[in-house]
């Protein structure tokens, strides 16, 4: 069954309290040498199977991540492949090539017409559209190309708002990684060091992914 990214960050969370009370228990108790207490640690490292448990949750955090991503490409790719029969395609082919010069001319311009274009156009013509736009912008390159792509993206968030709360999700998502890559990095060294510090009070480390929003902390692969 596959976790969200709340129930990977509590079973991290866990795993880091088990191996940072198991070294602080062994090296206060007494009975053990420094080297007695590294030893004892490993067996409880290697019984308690933590690098797999640690290596299993990082992998299902990034596909959760990822899929947010994979959401929103989907979405996208729907309004921008062409649908409809061979007679509405070519209808479009024919309306597209009818409108190309007014087309360039909302392009150039580097308006706000060109997504009130594609958010109110047909699901046939927007394939056309985009696909002529996108070329143009990147072809420009640089910034440019950047901000035309990034208008032409807010105009089919305009036009769907299921892909605007996917692309939403997706980008929430994606700021989460660091913060999960800095927690494993606390994980991962207390399974494998008896004296590993614990996370900064306030650090990224300390920052749970429910601060991204409920959507991206019930994000599961």
């Amino acid at each position: 069954m596959s976790k969200t990214l709340r129930q990977i960050e509590t079973e991290l969370e866990a795993i880091r309290t088990e191996a940072r009370d198991t070294a602080r228990r062994l090296k206060s108790d007494g009975y053990h040498t420094p080297d007695g207490v590294e030893n004892t640690f490993a067996r409880y490292r290697k019984h308690g199977d933590w690098d797999s448990k640690v290596d299993e949750l990082a992998a299902a955090a990034e596909a959760a991540i990822d899929s947010a991503a994979q959401k929103r490409d989907q979405l996208r790719a729907q309004m921008v492949t062409t649908t409809g029969t061979p007679e509405d395609q070519l209808r479009a082919e024919l309306r597209f090539q009818r409108r190309l010069r007014f087309l360039e001319s909302v392009i150039t311009s580097g308006s706000g017409e060109l997504v009130d274009l594609i958010a109110s156009a047909s699901p046939e013509d927007v394939p056309l559209i985009v696909e002529h736009a996108s070329d143009h912008y990147r072809a420009k390159g640089g910034q440019v190309a950047e901000a035309g792509m990034a208008m032409i993206d807010h105009a089919l968030q305009q036009r769907d708002p299921e892909y605007a709360a996917a692309a939403s999700t997706a980008g929430r998502a994606e700021s989460t990684r660091h913060v999960i890559a800095e927690k494993l990095r606390y994980v991962q060294d207390a399974v494998t060091n008896p004296d590993a510090s614990d996370p900064t009070p306030g650090g990224v480390a300390t920052v749970s992914v429910s601060a991204a929003g409920d959507d991206v902390a019930s994000l599961a692969a």
